[in-house]
């Protein structure tokens, strides 16, 4: 079983059968470990050592210690470990008596056991034969790994409850993915993810909610048309009108809007052309595109340098994300996390997986190609109109994000919408990854009051 180390607490749920498609293991980074001192050791009655183990948890976020321990029959492990650490063990290597092994270094474990144990532990199966991963499978023992963040559970792939569908937008195939019920939100990703991105948040919502959420066409699952001339097939127009076909197509005529990133600016544009489908809009970590560009300087060259290597033509930034795709994916993700939450591996994972293919990293280029071109025309006529968006607006960013420290995030916004709200919240700029629980928090309180206010217009006089 995967035991996590978060203190005293339920005990970790068994381990699910590993996929009839084997999995390759992954590769334990060089030189990373955890100091003795960082380890909590409960009273001697109330734990027992591990007799034999291995450590599964190359990736595991920091606070946390993941362990595969072959206990008696109904007795349940738990590692404790002081919140205080903040290194991480790497995977592969073995555990002999009461220590982790790990190179020259020695750390001692303590497991506490939740039923009587038997007199002995059993020792671990045999190593399995490396083997590939199905498509939508997490990495092995994270199928249902948590982490440091007290109560706050993960999964990846997204619970069974979540339905998976393709919904045809014309000549692009939409991967869509459903659950819960109540009034619908539609969730959107950013850059470089899919819609894996909300995979902490969209539970929480579906308990009171329909939520939707889609992989942006050029990216995930989703079809990945080419660009064209005039970038016009990544217009952030084109993709609005994609999300609300697929609402459409699913019985949704009006529905609420959250988008981080690019599905933020996505939002933006929906709610624009399409005032009387969207009951609101949340939009994450961004501020409008036409401001961006109108007020680039040179922190914004250095920070977000990316937006103009992505929209360089004649396939530069094609060919050379295309010699190591996985090196982008994770060196890009990483240089936005100073603050919250780490990301979990089987997520990051699955974001490698969609981006590897040429045709989704030419697309995400003209996703970018297309914001310094068709979409800024789009902004301008928009503006020239004085359209603004008429929907409540909801805008979260992360306080040590380059958002959070670079722009009046609240004012800017109010420039473009009517009525706007927000906050910043304790992370960097993945907020519904990094602050999964606020980002939550926030998003039920807004589309809280989304319900309050129609129930206000249907019965004006009271119920």
């Amino acid at each position: 079983m995967v035991a996590q180390g978060r203190g005293p607490g339920p005990a970790a749920p068994a381990e699910p059968a590993e996929p009839t498609e084997p999995a390759e293991p992954e590769a334990a980074p060089a030189g990373d470990g955890v100091p003795a001192a960082a380890l909590a050791e409960p009273p001697a009655a109330a734990c027992a050592t591990v007799l034999d183990a291995v450590v599964v948890g190359d990736a595991a976020p920091e606070g946390v210690l993941l362990v595969e321990a072959q206990p008696a029959a109904n007795a349940a492990a738990q590692v404790t470990a002081a919140p205080a650490m903040t290194r991480r063990v790497a995977g592969g290597r073995a555990v002999r008596g009461s220590e982790v092994i790990h190179g020259s270094l020695s750390v001692r474990l303590a497991v506490d056991m939740t039923s009587t144990p038997s007199p002995r532990l059993h020792r671990p199966p045999a190593p399995r034969t490396p083997h590939r991963r199905t498509a939508n499978a997490a990495p092995p023992h994270r199928r249902t790994a948590g982490h440091a963040y007290p109560g706050w559970a993960m999964s990846i792939p997204l619970p069974p409850t979540f339905r998976r569908t393709r919904v045809r937008v014309g000549e692009v195939g939409i991967n869509t993915v459903t659950a819960g019920h109540g009034s619908p939100v539609l969730l959107l990703h950013g850059y470089p993810q899919t819609h894996l991105i909300w995979h902490h948040v969209a539970a929480a919502l579906a308990e009171q909610y329909t939520v939707v959420l889609t992989d942006l066409r050029g990216y995930g699952d989703s079809d990945k048309p080419p660009g064209g001339p005039d970038h016009r097939a990544y217009a952030k127009r084109t993709m609005a009108r994609d999300q609300v076909l697929v609402m459409r197509e699913l019985g949704f005529g009006e529905f609420a809007v959250a988008g981080h990133d690019r599905g933020g600016r996505v939002g933006h544009r929906l709610a624009l052309d399409y005032p009387d489908a969207v009951t609101g809009l949340a939009v994450l970590d961004i501020v409008p595109t036409r401001h961006v560009f109108g007020h680039a300087d040179a922190a914004f060259g250095l920070g977000y340098w990316h937006w103009f290597f992505l929209a360089a033509g004649d396939g530069i930034p094609e060919r050379l994300i295309g010699s190591n795709p996985e090196f982008w994916i994770r060196t890009t993700m990483n240089a936005r996390q100073r603050a919250g939450l780490p990301f979990d591996p089987a997520a990051v994972a699955e974001y490698v997986r969609c981006f590897a293919s040429p045709e989704a990293i030419h697309a995400s280029c003209e996703d970018y190609r297309a914001a310094a071109s068709i979409d800024l025309a789009d902004d301008e006529e928009s503006a020239s109109r004085g359209d603004r968006v008429t929907a409540p607006v909801l805008t979260l960013w992360g306080s040590d994000s380059f958002v959070g420290r670079h722009y009046d995030v609240l004012a800017v916004w109010r420039r473009y919408a009517t009525k706007v709200t927000g906050q910043a919240l304790p992370c960097d700029h993945y907020l519904p990854e990094q602050a999964p629980a606020e980002t939550s928090s926030a998003l039920l309180s807004f589309l809280a009051g989304l319900d309050n206010s129609r129930r206000s217009l249907q019965f004006p006089y009271g119920a």
